[in-house]
């Protein structure tokens, strides 16, 4: 089956998964340039091996980046260097901080969310002060944080955004972070909150919010909700490879195991000749959500499009890299670290954090 993506609206999400429409934020590569230039391509001949690499190098470089890039004008990029941050730990905590007070509702979210994933207890409450913001996404960010911190927080709004969000993209937020905070108590809610289709939004966006929902549940001990998440890695229409590629993420995210062959044929086959021709962005989210689950031969495919004319594709294939971790997967991120796109090369910086602190 081969798919004609011309015209295609896939959309990319990053670390965090949910789209921060609020201020025009979206995760990484979704603000990229089509006129972006790449880097040098990556290709075990052309780079260094990775036993010349000092890691430690590497790793300082990337958080220069991200120090770098947290001051970017892009507010998208702004959120993705905020988002970075939080796998440095306490090392970026400023960087963080600054995110709260940005001007960008988006970017609050995303520092609040951080603090409350890594459990940065010291910049607790200068989320928590973000509980009145006018966002429901820096509301609900908040909330999330302050209970990831043991602070006292009402988490009742959570629910109200869950089910009475003005869009998909709102609930879908609420989901994810119910689900991030592993109460079993909340999944009548989230049930009800699947059940619902959210009034004037398209069946892509409710049926991206239902696999949200759906993660949510399996986070919370729904075993059953991981075959609505597998049912979309078979998109038979165009309008479905995007939930096809959130899918293969949260499948990844989850490690389910189950998913693997399917998986494996949507990143190319074992061979990289499989039945189905599926593009870039699925096969990029496939062989990371692999990676995920230990199986880190994908390596392949990110070759394919670490020097892509498209900044959102060298983004993928960084985040790819990150996760295979192959002996020259470090060498392949320093030169994206380099790269003239500011998207693709904090999401290189990401990566390389997210290897070294494994």
């Amino acid at each position: 089956m081969m798919f004609d993506m011309s015209g295609s609206t896939l959309r990319k999400r990053g670390l965090l998964v949910v789209a921060l429409a609020a201020g025009t934020i979206w995760t990484v590569g979704c603000q990229s340039s089509p006129k972006s230039s790449a880097a040098a391509p990556a290709n075990p001949q052309g780079t260094k091996s990775t036993g010349t690499i000092a890691a430690s190098t590497l790793r300082e470089s990337a958080i220069t980046t991200i120090t770098t890039r947290a001051k970017s004008e892009n507010p998208a990029v702004r959120a993705n260097a905020v988002e970075a941050a939080g796998l440095a730990g306490r090392r970026l905590s400023t960087v963080i901080e600054a995110g709260l007070r940005d001007t960008n509702p988006g970017v609050r979210a995303v520092a609040a969310t951080v603090i409350g994933r890594e459990k940065l207890t010291k910049l607790a409450p200068s989320a928590v002060g973000l509980q009145r913001d006018p966002s429901p996404y820096v509301r609900a960010s908040s909330i999330y944080a302050a209970a990831r911190c043991g602070l006292e927080a009402d988490r009742s709004p959570l629910g109200s955004i869950l089910t009475e969000g003005a869009n998909t993209r709102e609930r879908a937020h609420a989901a994810v972070l119910i689900g991030e905070l592993g109460e079993k108590s909340a999944l009548p809610m989230l049930r009800q909150a699947a059940s619902r289709r959210v009034q004037r939004a398209s069946a892509l966006e409710n049926r991206l919010l239902e696999l949200q929902i759906a993660e949510a549940m399996v986070k919370l001990g729904d075993e059953e909700q991981v075959q609505t998440v597998r049912a979309s890695l078979y998109p038979s229409r165009p309008e479905e490879l995007e939930a096809a590629a959130l899918g293969a993420q949260i499948l990844g995210n989850l490690k389910d195991k189950g998913s693997v062959g399917q998986l494996v044929q949507m990143a190319g086959g074992i061979d990289g000749k499989a039945t189905l021709q599926m593009p870039a962005e699925i096969r990029l989210a496939a062989v990371t959500a692999l990676a995920k689950m230990g199986y880190r031969d994908g390596a392949y495919v990110a070759d394919q499009y670490a020097a892509d004319p498209n900044p959102a594709l060298r983004s993928q294939a960084a985040f790819a890299y990150g996760q295979i971790r192959s002996p020259d997967s470090l060498a392949r991120l320093a030169q994206l670290l380099q790269d003239t796109s500011e998207e693709v090369s904090v999401s290189a910086a990401a990566a390389i954090l997210s290897d070294s602190s494994r």
